[in-house]
């Protein structure tokens, strides 16, 4: 399927695929790039907010937390 970018950036998902994938405005997605490849899944709890707050446990800025080889900087 071939879809267009919006003029701000943005792509819409297709109604069918939302529905098949359970996406929808009120559940959290993660958007990963991966060897210039695009991952979204959707995600059981807010992971980014999972991770600022495990950052303030342990006294870092989120941006110095690392994410499996990759900054958070570069993940979000």
């Amino acid at each position: 399927m071939q879809l267009r970018i919006g003029q701000k950036g943005e792509i819409v998902i297709p109604k069918k695929i939302r529905e098949a994938l359970g996406l929808s405005r009120d559940r959290p997605v993660l958007l990963e790039v991966r060897d210039k490849t695009i991952h979204l899944r959707t995600t059981a709890e807010d992971i980014i907010t999972q991770w600022e707050a495990q950052a303030k446990r342990i006294n870092l800025k989120p941006k110095d937390l690392v994410y499996g080889d990759r900054l958070y900087e570069d993940v979000f």
